[in-house]
């Protein structure tokens, strides 16, 4: 067997695995050998240095070296404990395992074994729970890997499957494939070391080296894709733009002044436009900073040239709301646009066979846009709003689809520098931070669930002078396993008791979109003046008379989803309000980040907070929506390292040129990272 086949052999098949321990390793995204060789641990334990009982730490694992005085089952109404009698040369100690029957023979009665742990002290009595445990001639390595896990792949069993791959890993020869001289020049060691080092290493100082040099590798090949992505996005195109529509005549058709960064943005990518080259643009802008009509002189440039513009939202409800803005914008104009939305409804089949003739028209829709029996003509831009909220292969499917060389992504959640380098690295960035001059800053305040009553007095006040009121919940339903209040229950309590005299709308996820949009309708016409929502508000939804938005359990939420959500408010001339509601019990470092809201109003500023707080992981979640899945990479701690790689990818491609590279590397980089994407 040749190691590419080996390396893509699949989990189900390793020895001691099979198809039920498979499906659990897939939950892991563990599917094939490189997958678990791949999968990183989060610790290691320190099993180097015996610890004596009189010396433990309440605080912190260590490793004791007992033995075992007595041993007996306690049963008891819900479970069985075993109980351990112990002893070292310094002091006596109980250890229990609860519902491990299987465990009662393992031990023996005057035999000394390691238990690695921590200690607590109960009544008097110091008392190890759970411990690992390791017969006297067991414990051959020192520093043992700690990996997250799922139900029914206990710590041992993984570490043993993974012990089994890598003696069978060593039997092969690893080719290399990045330019010597470069890992020369950074004394990066060879790949089968590294992945040796990480899981089973000799010493600490080892393991972070190899760690360093897988996040090299990875880093490295990364960066290479989005170079030949770049490099095929940025060819030539056909489309003939008109030279006399500009940002002035625009402006004149606007009803208020664009910003200075708003015409920045036009400004910057116009120009690449003009250049006659694909654009593949990320268009970052906060919250109620104006992007849309940034892409709205391109939807109208696009339309005037003669051609068919896309703009793809991530919900019917932002869909139908970019259809009635634009088409209020541009009624001067009054341009064919078409609306596409999921389902089926009287009508589509005709708005699906206007997308194929030639004539000019800006189309407005959601996923429904990308659907396989459509057909589009004469496409020159594509807007994708909300980027974060598409896969990568939904975007490239409707760019495929409707055979579209200029792509415009917006995101209205600011991104970190670091965490656009790795995540939109293939793309060039326009930023918007300057907001109109008529915003009004939103008052953001931290309250306990204590002050809900004063809180919803306040409410009655808002509404009573004409005003609108968000209350958000992250619920839909009563949940058994977290004791929050869903979405349903308080709009049933909030709208039978505390607002009765008021009219109370309910929005969630769940509803059909018929529903969603009827509360939307019923929400701007006054109908409803107090919504009860999910997050499912969280993107896009503008309604300039809302000035209050109540937050429960806020603590529940990171900062970027925070900040998105307070945008919902002060989208008018009217002073808006925020109100962030935390539980009564709340870490220090979650108090941090809601007073982080309650003194930054600044996007941008919060997301560098917020990857510093909580780590790239917790932003993007573990799979990165940029493509791929990072395994040794965490953007919130290799900054330095992410700057360093890319700066040399790109004077290897100066020097090297993209079809003089290596014919290996280039096959394994789009073996990696592209031929999932149809990009090339």
């Amino acid at each position: 067997m040749i190691l590419n086949d080996f390396l893509k052999k699949e989990i189900r098949f390793i020895k001691g695995v099979g198809p039920i321990k498979g499906q659990l390793f897939n939950k892991l995204d563990i599917y094939t050998i490189k997958d678990i060789i791949e999968y990183r641990p989060f610790r290691y334990d320190d099993l180097s240095v015996v610890t004596n009982v009189c010396d433990y730490d309440d605080n912190q694992n260590k490793l004791y070296f007992l033995k075992i005085l007595d041993k007996r089952v306690v049963n008891s109404k819900n479970y069985k404990i075993i109980k351990l009698r112990a002893i070292d040369n310094t002091s006596y100690c109980d250890i229990v395992f609860f519902n491990q029957d299987y465990l009662k023979n393992k031990f023996d009665i005057g035999k000394k074994y390691y238990f690695f742990g921590k200690f607590k002290n109960e009544f008097n009595s110091l008392t190890l729970n759970s411990p690992d445990f390791y017969k006297e001639n067991e414990l051959k390595e020192k520093i043992l890997p700690v990996y997250l896990l799922t139900a029914g792949l206990s710590l041992n069993y993984f570490r043993k499957v993974i012990k089994n791959v890598l003696n069978e890993l060593n039997t092969f020869n690893f080719e290399e494939i990045i330019p010597e001289f470069i890992l020369k020049k950074y004394l990066v060691e060879n790949y089968k070391k590294s992945i040796f080092n990480i899981h089973f290493p000799d010493n600490f100082e080892n393991c972070l080296k190899s760690l360093k040099d897988l996040k090299f590798r990875e880093i490295f090949t990364l960066h290479l894709a989005f170079s030949l992505m770049k490099e095929k996005k940025s060819q030539k195109n056909n489309i003939k733009w008109i030279n006399d529509f500009d940002l002035i005549k625009f402006e004149v058709l606007l009803p208020f002044k664009l910003t200075n960064d708003q015409k920045k943005s036009i400004i910057e990518i116009e120009k690449k436009l003009n250049l006659g080259f694909n654009i593949n643009i990320l268009l970052q802008g906060d919250v109620g900073a104006g992007k849309t009509v940034v892409v709205v002189y391109f939807l109208l440039k696009a339309y005037l040239s003669g051609y068919k513009s896309i703009i793809m939202a991530p919900t019917e409800v932002l869909a139908k709301q970019h259809f009635n803005s634009i088409t209020k914008l541009l009624e001067k104009i009054n341009p064919r646009i078409i609306f596409i939305r999921g389902g089926n409804y009287k009508g589509k089949k005709d708005d699906l066979l206007l997308l194929d003739d030639e004539k000019p028209a800006i189309v407005i829709g959601t996923h429904a846009l990308f659907q396989k029996n459509i057909k589009y003509s004469s496409t020159a831009i594509t807007i994708i709003d909300e980027q974060h909220r598409f896969g990568v292969k939904q975007r490239m499917e409707l760019i495929k689809l409707s055979n579209c060389p200029n792509v415009i992504v917006m995101s209205a959640t600011p991104i970190p520098r670091t965490l656009s380098l790795t995540v939109y690295g293939d793309m060039d960035y326009s930023v918007i931070k300057e907001k109109p001059a008529e915003r009004i800053k939103i008052k953001t305040f931290v309250r306990s669930e204590e002050s809900l009553f004063k809180i919803y007095e306040f409410i009655k006040k808002r509404v009573d002078y004409g005003e609108k009121c968000f209350i958000i919940t992250p619920l839909v339903d009563e949940s058994d396993k977290l004791e929050l209040k869903s979405a349903i229950a308080t709009y049933e309590d909030l709208s039978t008791n505390v607002f009765k005299n008021y009219s109370v709308g309910l929005l969630h996820g769940r509803m059909k979109e018929k529903e969603k949009n009827k509360v939307m309708e019923d929400l701007k016409e006054g109908k409803v003046n107090i919504l009860v929502s999910t997050t499912v508000i969280e993107v896009g939804v503008d309604i300039s008379d809302a000035t209050v938005i109540v937050i429960n359990h806020a603590d529940r939420f990171g900062i970027a989803q925070l900040h998105q959500l307070r945008g919902r408010v002060g989208r008018g001339n009217k002073p808006s309000y925020c109100v962030l509601v935390h539980s009564n019990e709340i870490s220090k470092t979650t108090m941090k980040r809601l007073r982080i809201l309650e003194n930054s109003d600044d996007g941008f500023y919060l997301a560098e907070a917020d990857l510093l707080l909580r780590g790239s992981g917790e932003l993007l979640g573990s799979r990165q929506h940029g493509f791929g899945l990072f395994r040794f990479v965490d953007p919130a701690e290799d900054r330095e390292l992410i700057e360093q790689v890319k700066k040399e990818v790109n004077a290897l491609i100066k020097i090297e040129k993209i079809e003089n590279i290596d014919k290996k590397l280039l096959d394994y980089v789009y073996e990696k990272h592209l031929k999932d994407y149809s990009i090339l």
